[in-house]
């Protein structure tokens, strides 16, 4: 695992580093190794888990996270396209947060008392920000305002898992997924805003997912 580890972390560096200085199909290779060895990690970590029935569930959002990263990155590439692939590229992380957050829930079991009201509190204060920020959506704009719904989901039962107790594991998800919402955050800018310091508020998007992601698939191993 800690072999597996070290091989994302040389990816991650040379695709942050490359990202604006190679051409679009080597970013793109970059960019899918790197996915693909944070996955081989989620696996490593999946056989060393005390919770399978958890393990399972984020090992199947990592692969949806992976699908996600593929058909975002084809946007640059295959241009024709580039709307159908955005539109997949979410859904697959929207379908990969759905996995996230009924493995936290397992976990931490929160009463609907709690997991219904804060995150449409979150949605609502989201899309207000969205709206008033004249962000253009295009035709992205109500898949967009579901991934919102249910990334407010997402967090609401990542920090759910406190409600067990403070340990590693907890920590590992409320911080992985606190880290992953601001990288979708800033990329909801970056990809429908123009937008000042792109190249700095790029570096920042994907060292956030990133750490967002590895810190999800630690989880697996942590519980």
């Amino acid at each position: 695992m800690i072999f597996a580890f070290i091989v994302f972390l040389l990816s991650l560096i040379f695709y942050t580093l490359f990202h604006f200085k190679l051409s679009r199909g080597l970013v793109f290779c970059l960019k899918i190794l790197t996915s693909q060895t944070l996955f081989l990690f989620g696996i490593f970590a999946y056989f060393k888990s005390s919770n399978m029935n958890y393990a399972q569930f984020i090992l199947i959002g990592l692969t949806f996270g992976v699908l996600g990263d593929i058909f975002l990155g084809l946007q640059k590439i295959d241009r024709k396209h580039k709307q159908f692939h955005l539109l997949i590229g979410i859904s697959s992380f929207l379908l990969g947060h759905i996995f996230y957050s009924i493995a936290f829930q397992k976990y931490s079991e929160l009463t609907e008392y709690i997991y219904l009201p804060i995150p449409i509190i979150l949605t609502l204060g989201s899309i207000i920000i969205i709206l008033f920020s004249k962000t253009q959506l295009g035709k992205a704009k109500y898949l967009s305002f579901a991934y919102v719904l249910v990334s407010a989901f997402f967090l609401t039962f990542a920090f759910g898992t406190f409600k067990n107790g403070f340990s590693l594991f907890s920590l590992a998800v409320a911080i992985g997924a606190l880290s992953f919402s601001f990288s979708d955050f800033i990329l909801c800018f970056l990809y429908f805003r123009s937008v000042k310091k792109y190249r700095l508020l790029k570096y920042i998007n994907i060292i956030l997912y990133y750490l967002g992601q590895i810190l999800i698939a630690s989880s697996i191993w942590l519980i």
